[in-house]
């Protein structure tokens, strides 16, 4: 969390701290408003399939909802929210 008025940043939780390589990318609100967010490796020799898509609701304990992911840019839903697409699975 950034704080404007104290220009503090504060963690909110370790994502993928037992992942060194990963890193975290692309995140979007769904229409329900958690967070959604990929992780990808990211190293000279090019990224293996390893990082996850997340979800973070402010309170709770991030969530892996898939695993196996090379990329996770462009996390995008349908109109209606039933459908997350985007990320390019392994």
């Amino acid at each position: 969390m950034f704080d404007l008025e104290r220009g503090a940043c504060e963690p909110i939780a370790a994502i993928e701290s037992d992942r060194p390589t990963t890193r975290i990318s692309d995140g979007q609100l769904d229409r329900k408003e958690p967070l959604v967010f990929g992780t990808m490796e990211e190293t000279p020799k090019g990224a293996k399939p390893i990082g996850q898509i997340w979800s973070y609701e402010a309170g709770l304990q991030p969530r892996a909802l898939v695993s196996g992911v090379r990329t996770s840019n462009s996390i995008a839903f349908s109109p209606d929210g039933r459908r997350m697409c985007g990320p390019r699975l392994s």
